[in-house]
């Protein structure tokens, strides 16, 4: 598919975040039963839950366009996740995956904080409804609190600690 207007742009990148969060909803359950951090593993837990509600958000912007939900895999995205998987197999130390989860996780968030900021700075050029420019907005927002919650978890005594005991 060619794109050549914006709303052609929005489309693809809205079909590259609805594959995101679809595919980051495996992710976190993976993610949480991989962490031995008790807090961490929560927080996972927790934006699992918001990444379905993400996912219906999404669906309902496309029902809003008279468009089809569908996925676009595009391979930065595929990435992310690869490189997650990687360091998974390669990362025998308990407490060193919880490290990686944890930039893992950051690196994902700000990701979806960048694809939701151009999708709405795209909907308010588009006219599209207010109420479907809420949809992805109310993600924006989660997407930013989970930011800020993995943000001041890296502040945490226990996470400091364990960055010391691991620097050879």
């Amino acid at each position: 598919m060619s794109i050549n207007n914006v709303e052609q742009l929005f489309l693809h990148d809205l079909k590259t975040v609805y594959y995101f969060e679809t595919r980051l909803q495996e992710q976190l359950v993976e993610m949480a039963e991989q962490a031995g951090n008790d807090e961490l593993a929560e927080l996972f837990t927790r934006h699992q839950a918001e990444t379905l509600e993400h996912v219906e958000r999404i669906e309902q912007v496309f029902a809003d366009m008279g468009e089809v939900p569908e996925i676009h895999e595009a391979a930065s995205i595929q990435g992310l996740f690869r490189e997650a998987e990687h360091l998974e197999q390669d990362i025998t130390e308990p407490e060193m995956l919880d490290l990686s989860l944890i930039n893992t996780a950051l690196n994902i968030e700000r990701t979806e904080i960048t694809l939701y900021e151009g999708l709405i700075r795209m909907s308010k050029r588009l006219g599209l409804e207010k109420e479907t420019v809420q949809h992805l907005k109310n993600n924006l927002e989660d997407e930013e609190q989970t930011l800020q919650k993995l943000e001041t978890m890296t502040g945490q005594n226990w996470l400091n600690q364990l960055i010391e005991r691991f620097i050879p």
